[in-house]
């Protein structure tokens, strides 16, 4: 079971955030089912850390009617950034792990092709590539050996001063990236593989590097992944914030966050329509599809992306047969709550 640490700045974004949104404590306790005082306590900071799960779900429940999880970001940071200096907030260990483990990027496929090229061009095999991930060696010896530091989150070290993350890559994540199986990573993962290729270019099978070429090899990774578009958080704030117009914004963001902004706009424009045909039922209709994102948002979003669109030529009498259907299999399977982890 991973955990979130609880900092004062936490305790405080999640009442900010709460209160703006008009959710009192009880609400929250009880939609992640804890207690009003388990939350009152996390809010002043009065416990020293929550599950993982249970701070996305009140992450995710506070935020409910921000179904996109950019803006989600967005809302958290600019919460922190009322009390907190940029460098603070990258001080802070819980937004940290969730900007740069928690949160999945899509991941360019520019980037992809430059990965490979170098693996290609310098001879590097998976299995060597992944044996120098997994050995962390800009790590101490006794941090490699601790079993208490748990592995891909970030952790404090040299009493409070800086950050570290001992990473674990299997032999399947770095397949299916390399591979182009999956579109999307969190920016720790594509880091330390991008990190230890340039790694191997530079000094070939030397493991033991001084500080300096250490902390060199780190800016130049970040600035490849800055360059091909996949940003942390705290990077995308910082550029965002010294871009002039929208025009200069615009060529920050990647291919997806551009096209995540136009559907969710037509998406956006398509209720506007319905809205003026008909507002009242629209209103009753959004609110019920609000609600069931706020239950469970993956599933909805996995429900709606089906291929309804085959139905065009159905006629309604038959559409009105399918939606009586789905209907009846909502009551059937209402009560089977069995616990699973699977994604959809």
């Amino acid at each position: 079971m991973a955990y979130v640490e609880v900092t004062k700045e936490l305790g405080e974004t999640i009442r900010n955030l709460r209160i703006q949104n008009k959710i009192t404590g009880k609400e929250l306790a009880e939609h992640v089912g804890r207690s009003p005082a388990y939350i009152s306590k996390l809010e002043k900071a009065e416990i020293k850390n929550t599950d993982e799960d249970v701070f996305n779900e009140i992450i995710e429940y506070i935020l409910k009617n921000d179904t996109d999880g950019e803006s989600i970001s967005k809302s958290i940071y600019k919460s922190l950034s009322y009390n907190l200096s940029k460098k603070e907030i990258e001080q802070q260990l819980w937004y940290v792990n969730y900007d740069t483990v928690i949160r999945i990027i899509p991941i360019p496929g520019s980037l992809i092709d430059l990965m490979k090229d170098k693996i290609n061009m310098y001879n590097i095999s998976e299995s060597y590539l992944l044996e120098r991930i997994n050995s962390n060696e800009s790590l101490s010896e006794k941090e490699i050996n601790d079993s208490s530091i748990a592995f891909n989150r970030w952790y404090t070290t040299d009493g409070g001063k800086s950050q570290s993350i001992k990473m674990l890559v299997t032999e399947d994540e770095l397949k299916n990236i390399l591979n182009n199986r999956v579109d999307a990573a969190p920016y720790t993962l594509i880091f330390s593989i991008l990190f230890y290729i340039l790694k191997i270019e530079k000094y070939k099978d030397n493991k033991t590097i001084l500080p300096e070429e250490n902390f060199k090899l780190m800016s130049e990774t970040s600035e490849i992944l800055n360059k091909h578009k996949f940003y942390s958080l705290t990077e995308k704030h910082s550029l965002e914030e010294q871009a002039e117009n929208a025009e200069q914004l615009e060529m920050l963001l990647s291919t997806f966050d551009i096209f995540n902004m136009k559907i969710l706009a037509d998406i956006i424009d398509k209720f506007k329509i319905l809205s003026e045909i008909d507002i009242a039922i629209t209103n009753e209709r959004l609110k019920s599809f609000s609600d069931n994102m706020s239950s469970d948002s993956a599933f909805m979003l996995r429900l709606i992306s089906l291929n309804y669109k085959s139905m065009n030529n159905t006629s309604t009498k038959y559409k009105k047969e399918f939606l009586e259907k789905i209907k009846q299999l909502i009551i059937e399977y209402s009560d089977k709550t069995e616990e699973d982890i699977e994604l959809y």
